[in-house]
């Protein structure tokens, strides 16, 4: 179980917030704790002179965790400085309790708008609100990755990265045949130097919240790494889309494969998808769809058909990859 170096009181937190929101914080109450495998959260709320604030407090074991997440997080509100339709809610942190604190946002995620439940069959119009709902928003999420990418760029080896990467994780290549891993290690030693930048790390549809004109991204970088080809975020977005819309829907029949194929688009457009067929790419598309394979897989039951499908889509990405290098 994750703790942080000592316990941290209501009173702790309203002596590190009262400076970080530039006004007097009278009393801080814990809503809520929870403790995750490398972290633990907090959702509290700060009572001001202004009124309440939700805040989120995130601590992390791992002190290189922590130093990635902070300064992806100031470099992500630096770029966004002075932009209305981007929030990066980052109120500050404590480096001496590897503690992160940033206010709590309550828009829907994309993750729920592709969740959106209806009844069967649904609306003509309800069907055009959604889909010009969801066109919209996943639009807006390629322009920001694009922009994010484009302002930390820089050329370096990435095939380290992904060996790496694998090597941790050793009972997810025992999920694969042996002609499947020798297809991927090929994949993988054939990737050449090129453009990286700091990734997110988790970019999928539940880390964006999305409202009218505005987006707010969270949960910025995982421990693996901090630069890394940006066809990693890319990939994550384009999966987690794919895997909402097709297993959301509860009763057969009501998933939309238009309604999927639209999204992906929508975000690719906003993105300014070049790179269909880079070996990154596939290189990224079959790493994680063998992680998410393996993940599914140890959540049991409820998740086989999910866990069939990234193990399809790991081999399609293979298979692609296998007729480029002929």
């Amino acid at each position: 179980m994750t703790t942080a170096p000592r316990p941290l009181t209501e009173p702790d937190f309203a002596t590190l917030l009262a400076p970080l929101l530039e006004q007097p914080v009278h009393s801080v109450d814990i809503v809520k704790h929870a403790v995750r495998l490398y972290s633990s959260i907090w959702i509290l709320e700060a009572k001001s002179p202004s009124g309440p604030v939700g805040i989120v407090a995130k601590y992390w074991e791992d002190a290189t965790a922590f130093q990635r997440q902070m300064r992806a997080l100031q470099i992500a509100r630096s770029v966004c400085s002075g932009r209305k339709d981007v929030d990066i809610p980052y109120v500050g942190c404590c480096e001496q309790q590897h503690l992160l604190l940033m206010r709590q946002v309550h828009d829907p995620t994309v993750d729920q708008l592709c969740r959106l439940s209806f009844s069967w069959p649904p609306s003509a119009n309800y069907m055009r609100h959604w889909k010009r709902t969801l066109y919209q928003a996943c639009g807006e999420v390629g322009r920001w990755l694009r922009d994010w990418h484009a302002a930390t760029t820089a050329v370096s080896p990435v095939a380290p990265l992904f060996e790496a990467y694998l090597a941790s994780r050793p009972e997810c290549l025992k999920l694969i045949t042996g002609d499947e891993r020798r297809k991927l290690w090929t994949l993988i030693q054939s990737l050449e130097p090129e453009v990286t930048c700091v990734v997110h790390g988790d970019f999928t549809p539940p880390n964006l919240l999305w409202a009218p004109g505005k987006l707010t991204v969270i949960d910025f970088g995982l421990a693996e790494w901090e630069r890394m080809t940006p066809w990693w975020d890319y990939v994550a977005m384009r999966i987690g889309l794919a895997s909402a819309l097709r297993f959301s829907m509860r009763s057969p029949g009501r998933w939309l494969p238009s309604i999927s194929r639209m999204a992906a688009q929508a975000f690719s457009d906003g993105y300014g998808d070049s790179g269909a067929g880079s070996r990154a790419r596939l290189a990224c598309l079959a790493v994680r769809h063998l992680v998410l394979h393996a993940n599914d897989l140890c959540n049991g039951r409820a998740y086989r058909k999910r866990a069939q499908w990234h193990k399809l889509e790991l081999q399609k990405a293979l298979s692609e990859a296998s007729r480029e290098s002929r």
